[in-house]
């Protein structure tokens, strides 16, 4: 019988000890020692596993003071453990060491009795860990910047241009007006195709305003009331001489009053409209079509064009993204139409989406506005 206790003791010692060699985190148990005073000034190491030279950079540890290993070390940490083995409360923290030049995760708790002052760690080094949060904070740091930059020469390049833009559009109507009343069919001609490009220029700069806008939060809406209908049949009838191979099929509702902006509804439909005629396949028909749906009106259109994948579908509208579809790299673009109409569709209060079957299956853009006010 007086051998049974040891036995069993060195058995449960054997068990522990290879609990905690097998852990990846450190593990140690340290003994808070005092000066002459009764002041916490250093401790010792009596027990460390195999993980905790791994984990701190500290060899042969075990029975060695603090100090002793690293004589830089800072007084923060006696004080925490000092505190732990006092008061009895176990404390999970995160800590940088400049003397041990690693930062760690610990979790620390009494272990034995208070007048033995002693505390054990499990520990872990979280250094890489946390210099890749510190890079990643710089690198999103560094990306915000440069959003801001690129927004910023967006809202001044934008508005710089309006003025002389406008200028040269008033120009052309002058010189392509005289052209015509005396008769200068290929000046007139020529004049004709630097107003389409005046036109383009204007569309470009207005694109680029609206986006600088909603970025600072002032898209402004003009709401009121007015008659769907008449509003698609001139956005088909505009659109329809823009293309020669695709047709645009509209079958209106009866009058269809709805409380929202016709200026901005209008861009909503060119943008949609204009980007199935420019994804179309040649002859492929463009179909609107509007449902009413409960205290709003959905309106859809859909082409037989290249469609676009389950991918894209999901950033299709943000701003600048462009589908990465080989068939469509001679297609101009700033991926911003869409962005913007969404945005436009958002700000009433409405939703818009776009369903697609993937790659040369076509796709449907559609979106709802509220009925009244």
């Amino acid at each position: 019988m007086s051998n049974s206790i040891p036995l069993k003791d060195n058995h449960i010692e054997d068990k522990y000890r290879t609990l905690f060699d097998s852990i990846d985190e450190g593990y140690c148990i340290l003994q808070i020692l005092f000066d002459e005073s009764g002041n916490a000034n250093d401790f010792r190491y009596l027990q460390v596993n195999r993980a905790f030279e791994l984990n701190n950079g500290l060899q042969n540890a075990e029975g060695k003071t603090i100090r002793e290993l690293a004589p830089d070390i800072e007084p923060k940490w006696i004080a925490i453990y000092n505190n732990i083995a006092q008061t009895g409360e176990a404390l999970r923290f995160e800590e940088d060491s400049a003397a041990l030049g690693r930062i760690f995760s610990l979790y620390a708790f009494r272990i034995g009795n208070p007048e033995e002052h002693n505390v054990a760690v499990i520990f872990s080094d979280i250094t890489a860990r946390k210099k890749a949060e510190i890079a990643l904070r710089e690198s999103e740091h560094q990306l915000k910047r440069s959003l801001k930059l690129r927004d910023e020469f967006i809202s001044v390049a934008s508005h710089e241009l309006k003025t002389p833009v406008t200028s040269i559009k008033t120009y052309t109507e002058v010189l392509l007006e005289r052209f015509e009343k005396n008769k200068d069919v290929e000046s007139a001609q020529l004049m004709t195709k630097l107003d389409k490009q005046v036109d383009r220029l204007t569309q470009l700069v207005n694109t680029l305003l609206d986006t600088n806008n909603i970025s600072d939060g002032g898209l402004r809406l003009s709401p009121g009331e007015f008659d769907l209908n008449e509003l698609i049949y001139e956005n088909v009838e505009q659109l329809q001489r823009t293309t020669l191979h695709n047709k645009i099929v509209y079958k209106g509702l009866q009058p269809v009053i709805v409380y929202a902006d016709r200026e901005r509804i209008s861009q909503v439909l060119t943008n949609l409209v204009s980007n199935a005629i420019k994804y179309s396949n040649e002859n492929g028909d463009i179909n609107i079509c509007c449902k009413r749906l409960t205290g709003k009106i959905e309106i859809c259109i859909s082409d037989e064009g290249i469609g676009v994948g389950a991918k894209d579908q999901q950033h299709i509208f943000k701003r600048f993204y462009r589908v990465e579809n080989g068939t469509d790299l001679s297609v101009a673009g700033m991926g911003l139409g869409l962005y913007i109409s969404a945005e436009i569709i958002k700000k009433h209060g409405g939703e818009i989406s776009v369903k697609s079957k993937g790659d040369g299956e076509g796709s449907e853009f559609c979106f709802t506005i509220p009925l009244h006010q």
